[in-house]
């Protein structure tokens, strides 16, 4: 039998999620979409787990109550030019970028592949590849400058720690489009035939510069958690000093992989159980129902003796007590 959901808990997103709702049934919580005021009853103290979204529910959260990744820090995430310029001014490794179209020309005649890309997109969309050399430079929101990286890895962090390393692979082998400068080959995402894989191999001095990034990105951003995918270039002849930059981070990650769902449950487990006593509010003293019910008492006879018999008494509804009345 399942148990009641937690109401102190919820897992907020604004459209329809799956990761969201397993999320949520893993935790035992609420899950709430913007609109919905059904069922939303006292909300003091709550933990809400904003899992991407940039526009503030409107639900009140009431009073102690705490937002991992609040909606106004999503949406700074969201937009990779602020990301960018956040990461540039924390120090974070990440691409060379710029918003001037006749700075990404000099890069494209300087021997450097230039990305043309619209900004608040996700999953690679709205990138386009200009290769080096190449006399057109169309219009973009933003330019970033190509990083020849041998390895790309999703770093997953919550509360300032990793909980999760994958690299992404090919699933079958090749990628959509497959040749050395297509998209699908720069740009490895899902629909491009790329996968978040938990087997590979990496040194523990690369994976401490991968979790360091990792950290750092997601703080820069003063995000509580997500998903942040590295771009890492390995020397010839060993793993060992890798050059990294930072691509982005996600605020509502995919969570299709158990291993990595199970590590997101855990690390949200831990932090409502560090932070009820802190969030807990003092609730009114709840009346209970009574009701008149008949009950087994003892009675005594005329006789004197003591004798159970069916008696009409005010009772609690929900545990049949008896409600004891204070003597005059």
């Amino acid at each position: 039998m399942r148990q009641k959901p937690l109401r102190d808990l919820i897992i907020y997103c604004d459209r329809a999620s799956n990761t969201a709702r397993e999320l949520a049934i893993r935790l035992n919580c609420r899950r709430l979409y913007s609109s919905a005021n059904r069922g939303l009853r006292r909300n003091d103290g709550a933990l809400v787990v904003n899992y991407g979204t940039s526009h503030s529910p409107n639900f009140s959260l009431g009073n102690k109550s705490a937002v991992l990744n609040p909606p106004e820090v999503v949406k700074r995430a969201i937009s990779k030019r602020v990301a960018y310029e956040a990461f540039k001014s924390h120090g974070v490794p990440t691409l060379d970028f710029t918003v001037q179209r006749d700075v990404a020309a000099k890069w494209l005649q300087d021997g450097c592949g230039v990305l043309c890309r619209r900004d608040g997109l996700s999953g690679g969309k709205g990138i386009n590849f200009v290769p080096k050399g190449s006399q057109d430079c169309p219009n973009a929101d933003f330019y970033t400058k190509y990083f020849a990286k041998t390895h790309e890895y999703r770093a997953h962090v919550v509360n300032g720690k990793l909980i999760d390393l994958t690299q992404k692979k090919l699933q079958n082998g090749h990628a959509k489009g497959d040749s050395e400068n297509s998209v699908s080959r720069i740009v490895r995402s899902l629909d491009n035939g790329w996968i978040h894989a938990h087997e590979f191999d990496v040194s523990s001095t690369a994976r401490k510069a991968i979790e360091h990034a990792a950290v750092s990105a997601i703080q820069s951003l003063g995000l509580d958690f997500g998903a942040v995918d590295i771009l890492v270039k390995y020397p010839k002849g060993g793993i060992t000093a890798p050059v990294l930059a930072v691509c982005e981070v996600n605020t509502a990650p995919g969570l299709g992989n158990e291993v990595t769902l199970n590590a997101y449950v855990e690390a949200f487990k831990a932090k409502y159980g560090s932070t009820v006593q802190s969030r807990a509010v003092s609730l009114p003293p709840v009346r209970r129902k009574r009701v008149r019910r008949m009950v087994e008492v003892f009675v005594t006879t005329r006789k004197g003796n003591r004798v159970k018999r069916l008696r009409e008494r005010l009772v609690y509804e929900d545990t049949g007590e008896l409600v004891m009345r204070a003597s005059k």
